[in-house]
C-alpha cells in the first residue's frame, strides 16, 4: 500500500534509484498496477531522468500484502515501481525483478513482456483446489463411508525445512539457501537459532542452524500441484515415492538430497548443494486415510 511521501524503488533502467509518491491517481493510496505521480529522490549522474524531476511511475511490487480473487496473497520484500511515459509505456529498455500478474488485468503488457519474472500460480490454486472439492471429496466419502462431510481428510499444512549444517557460519550460504526456499514456496521463509551452546556439535548459542517455511490455506494446492506436476517429473529413474513415510497419524515425511529438480532454482545461481525436508501434514487419524488422499489428489507413489 503506496501512501503519499511513500518511499519506492525503482525497478528499470531509466537511472533513477528512488521516487517519492506524491499523489496517486487511483485514489488516496495506491496498489500493484495502479499509477502514481512521484519525484525523483535519488538518480545516477548522466541521464534522461534527473533528481528532483516530477515522474509517473506504475507500482509493481508492495511490501503490503494484496489479496487475489481466489483468497490468496501476494506480497515483496520491498515497494517497487515503474517510470511510464503519458502512454502508460515504460521509459526504460530493461525491468528488474519479478513482477505480480495483476499488471496484465491493468493492460500494463508492456511491462509484464520486458520483466523477466511474472508471479502467477493462480491458475494452478484453482485448478487443484476445485479438483479437491469435485472428484476427491467423492472418492473418498465412497471408499470410507464417512457419516460426516467434516470428517474427510484434507491437507492442512506443508512444512519445508532444511538443516544448514556446517555452512551456518558461512552467511552468503545461509542468504542464499534463504532465497532458494522463498522461490521454491513463494513465501517469506523463517530462519531459526540455535538456543544453547553446545561444545560437542561446536554449536555456538543464537547461531543459524535451519531454515523453515509453512504453507496453509491456498498455497498448498499451489505447491502441491507445481511439486506433482513440475518437480518430480524432473528426477533422474524417479519410479515413485515409498510408502513407508507415513507416521503412525496419517501425515508424510520426506527429503529431497538437492535443490537442483525444482523449476525455480538456476543452476548457474547455486552455492551449495542441499536438500530439503517436505512434511504434507493432514487431518487424516491413520496411515490409510493419508495414503488415499495424497494418491488420489495425485502424488505418484511406488509400486509395492
Amino acid at each position: 500500500m503506496i501512501h503519499v511521501q511513500t518511499y519506492i524503488s525503482v525497478a528499470d533502467n531509466t537511472g533513477a534509484r528512488v521516487v517519492i509518491s506524491i499523489r496517486s491517481l487511483g485514489g488516496s493510496w495506491a496498489t500493484v498496477g495502479d499509477t502514481v505521480i512521484a519525484v525523483v529522490r535519488e538518480s545516477l549522474p548522466g541521464i534522461d531522468v534527473r533528481r528532483s524531476e516530477v515522474v509517473r511511475a506504475v507500482v509493481v511490487r508492495t511490501r503490503r500484502s494484496v489479496k487475489r480473487p481466489d483468497g490468496s496473497r501476494i506480497r515483496f520484500n520491498q515497494n517497487a515501481a515503474v517510470i511510464v511515459n503519458k502512454d502508460s509505456n515504460p521509459r526504460g529498455s530493461r525491468i528488474f525483478g519479478p513482477v505480480a500478474q495483476e499488471l496484465r488485468y491493468r493492460n500494463f503488457l508492456k511491462i509484464i513482456s520486458l520483466s523477466p519474472e511474472v508471479i502467477l500460480f493462480i491458475f494452478m490454486v484453482q485448478r487443484l483446489s476445485s479438483f479437491y472439492k469435485e472428484h476427491v471429496v467423492t472418492t473418498i466419502c465412497e471408499k470410507f463411508s464417512y457419516p460426516n462431510i467434516h470428517k474427510i481428510p484434507r491437507l492442512e499444512k506443508i512444512v519445508l525445512n532444511r538443516g544448514l549444517g556446517s555452512t551456518a557460519s558461512n552467511a552468503k550460504i545461509v542468504e542464499s539457501s534463504t532465497l532458494e526456499l522463498i522461490k521454491i514456496s513463494s513465501q517469506r521463509t523463517k530462519v531459526t537459532y540455535s538456543r544453547h551452546s553446545i561444545a560437542g556439535f561446536k554449536i555456538r548459542r543464537k547461531v543459524p542452524i535451519g531454515i523453515i517455511v509453512t504453507l496453509r490455506n491456498m498455497r498448498i494446492y499451489a505447491f502441491f500441484d507445481r511439486f506433482v506436476n513440475l518437480t518430480l517429473p524432473c528426477l533422474r529413474d524417479f519410479y515413485g515415492l515409498r510408502t513407508h513415510n507415513f507416521d503412525k497419524f496419517g501425515n508424510y515425511n520426506f527429503g529431497l538430497k538437492d535443490q537442483l529438480m525444482f523449476p525455480e532454482i538456476y543452476d548457474n545461481q547455486v552455492r551449495n548443494l542441499s536438500g530439503v525436508n517436505i512434511s504434507m501434514v493432514t487431518s487424516s487419524r491413520v496411515d490409510t486415510e493419508g495414503f488415499n488422499l495424497l494418491k488420489i489428489m495425485g502424488m505418484p507413489f511406488r509400486k509395492v
